[in-house]
């Protein structure tokens, strides 16, 4: 018999997940530059979005003035990076006893969302190359790092605004788990002088050997919207939307089976990500040769 239960059930799930996996699991997106909205942009079933996401990047000020007699300056330089988004879903089948039980409810929801957001990060790191990038302003055993490894990143972007640092998990504990019961929480703000800290468990889509990127927001733009098929759906029987944590929206469609009639789950967002500003990125590689 097929399914029967309410997608507004799904997405509250999916909004408390949502900030577990999000500091958890993949890095805080915010640490780059977002455009996420609630927004439709229309989407060819199979092909993903119909047409490219332009994210806006300020990339210079107007020069400032001194003692001027007329303080009509010019303006700020903002151009457009475009982000060719793809359409990203998460099958989540669940059956009634899942439902039903909604401790297992939860473990479902926790490992389908997860996997999305991984997908997603794995987008975002495919940009991180020394192609775009240059070369790798440290090269060192993620396990061995120490606090002169973190002043050599810091004096390599010592002029970026926002100084962000997101590596992988070996070099992330470094700092994270001691002995100094006064130690910092890298994971807040101003932490040996970095704005945010995060890591991440995966570096496989970025270039060979890297496993870090010190950066300001502007390195990478991303973007997400909600899909708008440009056919109608009509196998879907219940539809809700998450709101999580970083802004984005999940969407929660719950759709027929034209065969057997079973309800599948789905997660679902449009999704990309692409260089911003290189010159606002370096690369940190872990000493393989």
């Amino acid at each position: 018999m097929a399914n029967s239960f309410s997608a507004d059930l799904i997405a509250d799930v999916i909004v408390e997940q949502g900030m577990t996996q999000l500091q958890n699991h993949v890095p805080n997106f915010n640490l780059f530059s977002t455009d996420f909205s609630d927004e439709t942009v229309s989407i060819q079933r199979g092909q993903g979005a119909i047409s490219t996401i332009q994210v806006p990047l300020a990339t210079s000020a107007a020069t400032t003035l001194v003692n001027p007699t007329n303080k009509a300056g010019g303006d700020t330089t903002v151009i457009s990076k475009p982000v060719t988004p793809a359409h990203y879903v998460q099958p989540m089948h669940l059956t009634q006893q899942q439902l039903n039980q909604g401790h297992r409810l939860s473990r479902v929801v926790n490992i389908s969302l997860s996997a999305l957001l991984n997908r997603l990060w794995t987008a975002v790191s495919t940009n991180i190359t020394t192609g775009n990038y240059g070369s790798p302003i440290l090269d060192e055993t993620p396990s061995t790092v120490d606090t002169d490894d973190l002043r050599t990143i810091f004096a390599a972007i010592e002029k970026f605004g926002v100084k962000n640092l997101v590596v992988d998990a070996t070099f992330f504990a470094q700092f994270a788990v001691g002995d100094n019961k006064d130690s910092y929480d890298i994971g807040m703000s101003g932490a040996y002088g970095f704005s945010g800290w995060d890591y991440a468990s995966d570096w496989s889509a970025a270039s060979a050997n890297v496993n870090g990127f010190a950066c300001s927001p502007d390195a990478i733009v991303m973007a997400a919207r909600r899909a708008e098929y440009a056919e109608p759906l009509n196998n879907v029987v219940d539809f809700a939307t998450a709101d999580l944590p970083n802004g984005m929206t999940i969407d929660v469609l719950q759709w027929a089976s034209g065969d057997t009639g079973q309800v599948n789950t789905t997660l679902e967002t449009v999704f990309g990500a692409a260089p911003g500003d290189t010159t606002a990125g370096k690369i940190i590689e872990n000493g393989t040769a």
